[in-house]
């Protein structure tokens, strides 16, 4: 069996105050602004809020693959595994990524080249997460010479290892398949392949299920569970469905408007809700118990980041603002727990 063995002590990743700003042609959006997060070795953290709350933009900046520009990082810090993040190189960023950090995004239609069979793509990925150059499609496997082509022999195995791993069935005859010959649920297991094909310690996943049906959604989520136990993986989750929060992570963090403004268990973000939004956003989700007429949304939308509110950024759609939510900056993570901590003045 493959391992991921979590060297160092402390957090796996911890970001502090995080600022990103967006240049567009309207202005400056600040997309981020003092975002606050800790993921802990083991950790199946579910990253949640509505859609524009800076979720992917979050964490895209782990593994630094934010467009830039227009994207900038003005402010905080990223610490993976203890290493600052935003003092690497290129180079060195390139290696970690291929190493220690993967991602699954949230279309497998779109990441697949579809002029490629799957199986040439996961070679490429495996000899990328090698240290290999690789030169994908353009040279035929009888001219690859000595060692190369041994590396890459060694490469296919492991290819086939994984895609049997992922439940994807007669893997020898459907490798050399190309993508659109996959269903939408198989190519997203072949992206979850890719991804493990490195033994990662961090596995970011936005939105593995948002393309698929709710039967194959299902399947998909018991697969990244069952790779979390296997591979001791930590896992961020970047999600708009708290059912499926509930479903696989331990941890929560709610997220709006580039701020995340409540983290805890999931017994506590579900049970004993205390920032306004995250009340807001359970108080949303039908229940068995639900009668016609009973769900409350969030009234409003979320600001423009050109011109984001003063003070508290919930304060305009906020059932419980204060004067001073509007004229005092929001307040730092209040700790309520040792695993509970909330931003609001409700409780500073």
């Amino acid at each position: 069996m493959l391992s991921s063995l979590l060297p160092s002590e402390g957090p796996l990743v911890k970001i502090r105050d995080l600022r990103l700003n967006f240049n567009t042609f309207d202005g400056v959006s600040k997309v981020l602004a003092g975002v606050n997060l800790t993921v802990e070795k083991g950790d199946v953290l579910g990253l949640v809020g509505e859609t524009g709350c800076g979720k992917t933009m979050t964490a895209l900046s782990i593994p630094r693959l934010i467009p830039c520009p227009p994207g900038e990082i003005v402010g905080g810090e990223i610490l993976f595994e203890g290493e600052d993040v935003l003092a690497k190189s290129e180079d060195e960023m390139r290696e970690l990524r291929a190493s220690r950090i993967a991602m699954i995004f949230q279309d497998p239609t779109t990441n697949l080249n579809p002029v490629f069979t799957i199986e040439e793509q996961m070679i490429d990925a495996i000899l990328c997460r090698m240290g290999e150059q690789s030169a994908l499609g353009l040279t035929p496997f009888s001219r690859w010479q000595g060692s190369v082509r041994e590396k890459r022999t060694e490469a296919r195995h492991k290819a086939v290892e994984m895609l049997k791993r992922v439940g994807i069935s007669q893997v020898e005859d459907r490798i050399g398949s190309y993508p659109h010959e996959f269903s939408g649920g198989m190519r997203q297991r072949v992206l979850i392949a890719m991804a493990m094909a490195g033994q990662p310690h961090l596995l970011i996943a936005d939105e593995p299920t948002t393309a698929l049906d709710v039967s194959i959604q299902a399947q998909i989520l018991r697969l990244v569970k069952e790779l979390v136990d296997e591979f001791h993986l930590s896992v961020l989750l970047i999600t708009h469905n708290l059912g499926v929060v509930a479903k696989i992570c331990n941890k929560v963090a709610v997220m709006y408007a580039g701020r995340v403004v409540e983290t805890g268990t999931i017994r506590e973000i579900f049970k004993a809700p205390k920032h306004p939004y995250t009340v807001g956003l359970l108080n949303a989700i039908p229940t068995r118990a639900s009668r016609r007429g009973e769900l409350q949304g969030i009234p409003g939308s979320i600001p423009n980041l050109l011109s984001p509110p003063a003070g508290c950024r919930f304060h305009p759609r906020c059932a419980h603002a204060m004067p001073q939510c509007a004229a005092d900056p929001a307040p730092g993570m209040i700790p309520l727990t040792r695993t509970h901590q909330v931003v609001c003045h409700l409780f500073d």
